[in-house]
Parts: structure tokens; sequence; C-alpha cells
């Protein structure tokens, strides 16, 4: 069975406030980037994909165990379980992420699912790192 992968880019992170759950059942991979932009939605972060765009935005990627119930916790957290009203908030979707060593790889990524023209856009890309000027 091939590895599933996890690119988180906000309170995940290691260093973030949530970062725990990860760091109970995954595995860090590397730093990573994906195309896209970043926002500000309320005190937390969205990521958008835009693979045409030269933007990017920085996360980890994380190795998921085997047969693992990871990505069930996780959608709660997010709030894109199957149980949550819709439309979600954030929707879990492979992306294609570059690794700092120059891998290319397929992971998963909560993706925010909603309008953003009236949000600030966090330029750094980094959401521990944020620069919106």
């Amino acid at each position: 069975m091939a590895p599933e992968y996890l690119f988180v880019y906000g309170t995940l992170r290691q260093g973030a406030v949530a970062h725990a759950v990860l760091d109970r059942a995954c595995t860090f991979v590397g730093d990573a980037a994906m195309p896209g932009a970043l926002y500000d939605v309320d005190g937390y972060p969205g990521a958008i994909q835009l693979p045409d765009r030269t933007g990017m935005v920085r996360g980890e990627v994380y190795a998921l165990p085997p047969e693992s119930t990871t990505l069930d916790r996780l959608d709660r957290y997010e709030g894109c379980a199957p149980e949550f009203p819709h439309p979600h908030e954030y929707v879990r979707l492979r992306v294609p992420v570059s690794l700092a060593d120059g891998r290319t790889l397929s992971a998963w990524a909560y993706i925010y699912n909603r309008d953003t023209s009236s949000l600030i856009e966090i330029m750094s890309g980094d959401y521990l790192n944020r620069s919106n000027g």
C-alpha cells in the first residue's frame, strides 16, 4: 500500500496550537509548499489552490500511518466531516506539493471553500511568518 501524505499550512504545523494531533500519529516528512494563496480568515488561515500562480503556500508534509483514523479526526477538526452542515468551510483535496529537497508528491490538504474577496491575503504564504504587506 502506497503511503498517504498530509500537507498542513496553519494551526497543525510544528509550533502551532493543534500540532499535537499530528505529532502523536504521523511522521514528519519535510517542509513543503503548494501553488496557491493564503488568507487570514478570522485568526486562522485558509489556503486556496491556484495551480497557475507563482505564489506558494508554505507548510509541512506528514506521512499518515497505514489504516489510520487521523484523517477522520482532522475532518472533524476542520469542520468538513459528513455530520457538519454544508457547504463546508474547508474541503479535503489531494494537491501537488513540492518538498524542500526537490521532490514532488500528492498530499491531502484542507482547502478553504468560501469566497476570499473580503479576506486579507498573507503575502508571505507562511501562516507562522505572517506578512500581509
